[in-house]
């Protein structure tokens, strides 16, 4: 894979992920306590959701999954 391969596939997730974003406001996707991790499926806590919103995200991933795709 070569960096125009990479930044394709760095793209097409982010553009994915806001798809999937959109659907979920729409749907009524549930916030708060019940929102897992797309990776684990594990519970997120609510401190974390509270912290990201505040940046004017939305959180998709526990801190340790959020870590591990950064590669830290």
């Amino acid at each position: 894979m070569d960096e125009a391969d990479y930044g394709n596939e760095y793209a097409e997730f982010y553009l994915r992920d806001a798809l999937r974003q959109c659907r979920g406001r729409r749907s009524g996707m549930p916030r708060g306590e019940s929102q897992t991790c797309i990776d684990c499926g594990e519970k997120i806590p609510e401190e974390r959701l509270k912290a990201m919103r505040k940046l004017g995200i939305d959180c998709m991933r526990c801190v340790a999954c959020q870590q591990a795709y950064e590669g830290e």
